[in-house]
């Protein structure tokens, strides 16, 4: 990533300098326009053989290959088509990484360059800006020796080796759980609310430096950045890493190989909080023997749901099943809705200690639930509870043959029609084979039995579903239309009507029993 050398034009009176033309190479800049222009390179000449001077060969050796690859060695001044200098330096990172164009040279950019006008300087103040730039240029020339992502590799590994951030690598587990416990209801449910209280003002206070950076920035550093811009401070040697929006990210320091974080941490004060923080809760749990009573009995209702995880799916099944055959709203049965409010709850299968961790575990949204437990004390030992769950089962399996011993042998009132089983059973299958293909006053009218020409050129007359309820008036079957709907037997379209997945689950039984 080099000037290339068709860019260049160098004059022999001015050893130390080296002259891009402004944008397209201008090949007729054979000499330099006039006195003042002259005087101005000479003195400038001079300011940078001065500062050049102070460094090594080496580091000469290296600017002269970051900027054209050692195939010249002057200082690089933009000069334009009426040979005049341009009035500001580039900065050295218009050309870190950066593959500059033959055809269309060096392009000027005022945010790239040093807000100094080099023509209005003194002599000595002229001199201190070249010194200034050349060290930027000297510690750009540094960095050139890696490319951008090597150098991004080395601030992530910088980065992870932070105290800060090996602390939090260290109690991350910890650190989550007091996140949690702090927004966790159960905290509402504890004695002596003013310590509780005490503890999430604390826990504001401690969480502050861990809720600067995300979960993502703690696990994959600068990857977790979309973008970052990089900017050089040559006199502190240092990197600074940015984000799309301005903010500082962290600070490298190239000579230790350290990082700074936008924010520093007290990082012996952090680790002795997390610890505080912990046994403060700790106490507080304690002070709550009836609630930790509480969540042991939620763990093990969750081992017994577990445990019984077959037979508890064959139940949630017979469920369904009774919802699909019932034509109105089901209540369902007080210990189905215990178990499904337990299997809703998140609680750790561990008996480990009770540690914030182990309390953190517990997502229990309504705490209500813990006065319930009482409520279900009589069957918590296991033939209890597998009794209750037999039980159960055999209810909901008597239920279901029931509902379905009706559709199959009773009639039932839909809207204002009552339909034997078998005209239920034809009202179906007429909307399963036709669906969408006529029109909802056409299924009126076939149902009904009219004969209309349209009716049999289509042959829709030698559907058994043809005339099933001919004794009723058609202004009754809009009424039994719209209950089957309520009923989420079938669905309007925007012509006709379909089964739902109940209707067909009710019609594929009827077709085996009709």
């Amino acid at each position: 990533m080099a000037i290339p050398s068709q860019l260049v034009v160098e004059f022999t009176d001015y050893d130390y300098l080296t002259f891009i033309p402004i944008g397209r190479k201008n090949k007729a800049i054979r000499s330099l326009a006039n006195k003042h222009t002259r005087g101005l390179l000479t003195r400038i000449n001079h300011a940078v053989s001065q500062t050049l001077s102070t460094y090594s060969d080496a580091d000469q050796l290296q600017l002269s290959t970051f900027l054209f690859k050692n195939q010249h060695s002057g200082f690089p001044l933009a000069i334009n088509r009426e040979e005049e200098i341009f009035p500001h330096l580039w900065k050295p990172d218009t050309f870190l990484w950066k593959e500059q164009s033959a055809q269309t040279g060096v392009p000027i950019h005022l945010e790239q360059c040093y807000k100094q006008d080099i023509t209005t300087l003194s002599k000595e103040q002229l001199q201190a800006h070249i010194d200034h730039v050349i060290r930027d240029y000297m510690f750009c020339a540094q960095i050139a020796q890696k490319n951008r992502e090597d150098w991004l590799s080395s601030m992530n590994e910088a980065f992870y080796k932070h105290p800060f951030i090996q602390l939090y690598h260290e109690y991350e587990r910890r650190i989550e759980a007091i996140e949690r416990v702090a927004v966790s209801p159960l905290l509402f449910s504890m004695k002596q609310p003013e310590k509780v209280a005490y503890w999430r003002e604390r826990v504001e206070i401690i969480m502050r430096p861990f809720r600067m950076w995300s979960k993502e920035e703690f696990h994959e550093g600068l990857d977790a950045y979309s973008e970052v811009t990089l900017s050089f401070e040559a006199r502190e040697k240092q990197i600074v890493v940015k984000d799309t929006t301005g903010g500082t990210i962290l600070v490298y320091h190239v000579p230790s190989q350290t990082v700074t974080l936008k924010e520093e941490v007290n990082v012996e004060l952090a680790s002795k909080r997390l610890y505080t923080t912990s046994e403060q809760l700790k106490e507080l749990m304690l002070l709550n023997p009836e609630l930790i009573q509480s969540l042991h009995s939620i763990q093990h209702w969750k081992d017994q749901i577990e445990q019984d995880a077959s037979v508890i799916n064959e139940i949630n099944n017979l469920q369904k099943e009774l919802e699909t055959w019932s034509m109105s709203p089901l209540e369902i049965p007080r210990l189905l809705s215990w178990i499904h409010v337990l299997m809703d709850l998140k609680a750790p299968r561990t008996t480990d200690e009770e540690t914030i961790e182990w309390f953190s575990s517990f997502h229990i949204e309504d705490v209500s639930i813990l006065s319930q437990l009482s409520s279900y004390k009589k069957i918590a030992k296991q033939t209890e509870w597998v009794h209750a769950l037999t039980t159960l089962k055999e209810q909901l399996e008597d239920e279901l043959h029931l509902l379905q011993g009706r559709l199959l042998n009773h009639s039932i009132d839909v809207g204002k029609i009552t339909l034997t089983p078998h005209q239920l059973y034809d009202t179906l299958s007429l909307i399963h084979d036709l669906r969408d293909s006529v029109s909802g006053q056409l299924y009126t009218q076939l149902l009904t039995g009219h004969s209309t020409n349209n009716i049999r050129q289509r042959k829709l007359d030698q559907h058994k579903g043809y005339g099933a309820l001919s004794h009723q008036k058609e202004k009754y079957l809009y009424s039994m239309f719209e209950t089957l709907q309520k009923w989420e037997v079938i669905s309007k379209l925007r012509q006709g009507y379909t089964l739902t997945p109940k209707g067909h689950v009710i019609h594929s039984h009827m077709s085996h029993h009709m």
